[in-house]
């Protein structure tokens, strides 16, 4: 695999990760207060509509080959995603986010 085509792969999934953490915490938010079935079905369906949605740009990008640090950055991102939001490292975009979802 060319090297400019495996820089690009490793970037996308490490904002793919970073991405993900920030889409699952909204979801999280908006889903709180309802019942637990209603929880586990959105939950499962933003999951699968995640994984899909991953799976057709990871495809389009590398034509579907995957290696185990594509999945280490992964992880990477959705961890420095969690540090962002605990406020360990600031970040404007997230701050004007918070102020903007309606609290209950």
């Amino acid at each position: 695999m060319i090297v400019s085509l495996q820089l690009k792969a490793l970037f996308i999934n490490f904002i793919y990760g970073f991405v993900l953490f920030f889409l699952s915490y909204i979801n999280y938010l908006f889903i709180k207060k309802e019942a637990t079935i209603v929880k586990v079905l959105i939950t499962l369906l933003f999951m699968f509509d995640y994984a899909i949605v991953y799976l057709i740009i990871f495809y389009k990008l590398t034509s579907g080959i995957f290696h185990i640090f594509y999945l280490f950055l992964f992880i990477v991102g959705y961890y420095i995603g969690y540090l962002v939001k605990s406020k360990r490292v600031p970040l404007k975009i997230y701050n004007k986010l918070k102020e903007k979802i309606p609290k209950k």
